[in-house]
């Protein structure tokens, strides 16, 4: 990520160290990312919560759509889909999925849940991953994304 000179925080705690202030928002900040991304990828955007179970409910979900998007990612990118090529399914780093996605302006440190999503769902529409059960025709698919010149 971008480095800068200056930046400005705000605290109602005088007396906290601005370390402690920094290690805060940074903390907050992956919080606030993980919402968007339970946000905008699973669906709970308008999920409308009403009572203490809602809340519940919600949470949970939220949880159980972020573990289902790591199994498939995990099972997808990390299993070969044949045996005689082991380099077909290998994981793609944070940079090449950013340059899959053609996402220039955002450089995270890591993958994301909300990335994971955005790169599956784009395999899917370029057919790179069979949505079939069939382990025949999954074991046909080739990962390896060829840059689309259109």
């Amino acid at each position: 990520s971008k480095k800068y000179k200056y930046f400005c925080l705000f605290t109602s705690d005088l007396e906290l160290p601005v370390a402690d202030a920094i290690t805060h928002y940074i903390n907050r900040w992956q919080i606030e990312t993980a919402f968007r991304d339970v946000k905008l990828n699973f669906g709970f955007d308008t999920y409308q919560l009403q009572n203490r179970e809602s809340l519940n409910r919600h949470v949970q979900l939220s949880f159980v759509a972020a573990s289902l998007t790591q199994l498939c990612w995990v099972n997808t990118m990390d299993t070969p889909s044949d045996k005689s090529s082991e380099m077909e399914n290998e994981v793609p780093d944070v940079e090449a999925v950013l340059q899959t996605l053609r996402i220039h302006w955002y450089k995270p440190e890591y993958l994301t849940r909300g990335l994971m999503v955005a790169y599956l769902q784009h395999c899917i529409e370029q057919h790179y991953l069979s949505t079939s059960k069939d382990p025949k025709q999954n074991s046909t698919k080739n990962l390896k994304i060829v840059e689309d010149t259109t």
